[in-house]
């Protein structure tokens, strides 16, 4: 039987909007669980509850109600804390210090037992992307992508055995959206760390995750394989190449049918630019998970 890393039952959250308004109701029973070894993607669109939810797990909003459990454990004592990383949707971190200061000063308070050998770790996870050569540069002189960066390696400093990660890859250009996937997926395979990162975007969750969860408005709507969220919502695949330096779109079915087109491509010379799953309208679909 395979454990959880992370269960969540019944999960409520409100928000007062005024001092004399009833609360608004953000959660409403968010139930789901993180399977040891998963990479799961948590997916909704804009002000769904996804970041409340995650705040929500490391104590940083009190809940309504609810059952929090990691690794089996209700309590977040210090062991638990530690075996846990986690990248808040917006990190907020003391513009004063270096990239290299601010990450010792995590991993220390992450492993203080293993100090001799952080600044290595630190070191070797900065050259990981490609942010070594800033590593004495002030955080105040850092682009939006870049202390994203710095947050994502801090989430990571103290080897932990969960990871999440709220919106990842808000504010990188499309090279560091790569460098930053490429890494989440080769420390999953690596290491098995368990990953849970919440996106709006399907086609981060689907390069990504072996599971999905998706929440509408504070309602887990559909928990699963993601082969089986992808069967309720793909239409077709679209196929976007240079043929002699012409740009072109070739519109097929299905999955099986586009490796082959994909294939004969890339034999005939063709450069392949992008692979893409159309999707239904997420509100229609949506309404046929809620239905359900």
């Amino acid at each position: 039987m395979i454990k959880s890393a992370l269960e969540v039952v019944d999960l409520h959250k409100s928000f007062p909007v005024g001092f004399w308004s009833v609360p608004k109701k953000i959660l409403k029973g968010v139930r789901f669980s993180v399977p040891e070894g998963s990479l799961t993607g948590f997916l909704g669109a804009n002000g769904s509850g996804k970041t409340t939810t995650f705040k929500c797990l490391f104590n940083l909003i009190k809940k309504d109600q609810g059952e929090i459990k990691v690794f089996g454990k209700t309590e977040l004592s210090a062991e638990i804390k530690s075996s846990m990383g986690f990248l808040p949707e917006h990190p907020r971190f003391c513009e004063d210090l270096t990239a290299e200061e601010l990450l010792l000063f995590f991993g220390t308070l992450s492993y203080p037992s293993r100090s001799s050998s952080l600044k290595e770790r630190v070191h070797r996870l900065l050259k990981e992307f490609n942010m070594y050569e800033y590593r004495h540069g002030k955080l105040r002189t850092f682009s939006k992508g870049m202390i994203q960066k710095v947050g994502i390696i801090q989430a990571l400093i103290s080897e932990p055995a969960l990871l999440i990660l709220d919106e990842p890859f808000a504010g990188l250009d499309p090279e560091s959206r790569q460098t930053v996937m490429g890494w989440i997926e080769k420390i999953h395979r690596e290491t098995g760390v368990t990953v849970c990162f919440s996106s709006h975007i399907f086609q981060d969750v689907e390069r990504l995750c072996d599971r999905l969860v998706v929440i509408k408005e504070g309602e887990i709507i559909f928990e699963g394989g993601l082969s089986e969220f992808v069967d309720r919502v793909k239409g077709n695949r679209i196929i976007v190449f240079l043929d002699q330096g012409v740009k072109k779109t070739l519109v097929v079915s299905d999955l099986s049918q586009c490796q082959k087109e994909v294939e004969q491509l890339l034999k005939k010379g063709c450069v392949i630019l992008s692979v893409n799953l159309q999707l239904k309208n997420p509100e229609t679909v949506y309404g046929d998970l809620v239905q359900q």
